[in-house]
Formats: structure tokens, C-alpha cells, sequence
């Protein structure tokens, strides 16, 4: 009997112990969409989000709000895992470019790393705030905006008015 306690409830134990520890340490998707606030003079949609604790990418949470006002929009994400790395694969490689149809461009704004894409013929595009890297320097948690209808410089002011930092706090 002692042999059955040792090889099957302990390792239950420690692993009722470590799972939980693992499968909630990022923030329910309430909180995400708790940062992504009303805009004055624009129609907000309701946010939507989601928490995933088991799947082959790992741990996922993300939370999602459209913004509509006339003829221009915005949809404002705040993304974990690799989720945040592949809305940030633009911007990897450190590129900047200028060109008839494009623009990308990385800069700092406030210590967060910004990068910015915009499609100069439908004024279009977006914009990353990278809030955290993970231990090997990926990102683990990202804002996005993206934006119809608009120059950059316009959807780069809205992005503004969200807290960066409590978003980053959050993970």
C-alpha cells in the first residue's frame, strides 16, 4: 500500500500543485477587455476574448474590441503567446521601409517598442506596442490596432490614449 501511495497519489499531487500554477498565470480576458476602453465619439463594439490554458502553442489569452466611426474603423487587440509573436513578425528583423505604397516603421514610443505598418493607397494598417518579451526574447504579450479609413499618424494618436503600461502590468 505504501508503495501505491508513493508511485500514484504523489505524483497526483504534485501535478494538482504545478498544473493550476502553469494554467493560470495570465489574466482572464476580462481584465484585457477592461483595458480596452470607450473612445469619445466613436461607436465601440462589445468586447470579445478568450482564455486557453491547453493547447500545443501553450497558454493563450486575448481580448478584441471594434471601433466604428463614419467610414473609419478600429479593431484594438491585446494578444499572449504566439499570438503576439505573429502579429509582431513584421517587425522582427528590425526593417524599416518607404516605398509609393508602403510604410513600416519601428520606433520607441514611452519605452515600448512601436512598430508601424500603414498601406498608403487604402490607408490602411497597424499598429504593435509590444508590453513584454518572454525568456527568450519573443514577444509574450502585445497591443494591437488596426485601422481602415485613416493615416497612421491619426490611428498612432488613438493607440496613445489606451495605458500601455497597465496592459504590460497585467502580464
Amino acid at each position: 500500500m505504501k508503495t501505491l501511495v508513493k508511485y500514484l497519489i504523489v505524483p497526483l499531487f504534485v501535478l494538482g500543485i504545478t498544473l493550476p500554477a502553469h494554467a493560470y498565470k495570465l489574466p482572464a480576458y476580462s481584465k484585457l477587455c477592461e483595458q480596452l476602453k470607450d473612445l469619445k465619439g466613436w461607436k465601440a463594439e462589445k468586447c470579445t476574448g478568450m482564455n486557453m490554458t491547453a493547447s500545443p502553442m501553450g497558454e493563450v489569452v486575448s481580448a478584441t474590441r471594434s471601433y466604428s466611426r463614419g467610414d473609419e474603423s478600429v479593431n484594438a487587440v491585446i494578444v499572449s503567446g504566439m499570438q503576439a509573436t505573429s502579429y509582431w513578425a513584421p517587425f522582427a528583423y528590425n526593417m524599416q521601409m518607404d516605398s509609393d505604397d508602403q510604410f513600416v516603421k519601428i520606433t520607441k514610443i514611452k519605452g515600448f517598442s512601436v512598430g508601424i505598418i500603414y498601406n498608403k493607397k487604402d490607408k490602411s494598417g497597424n499598429i504593435a506596442v509590444l508590453l513584454k518579451k518572454s525568456g527568450n526574447n519573443m514577444p509574450a504579450a502585445l497591443f494591437n490596432i488596426g485601422f481602415n479609413n485613416m493615416d497612421w499618424e491619426k490611428d498612432l494618436d488613438i493607440a496613445k490614449k489606451f495605458n500601455w503600461t497597465a496592459m504590460k502590468d497585467l502580464f
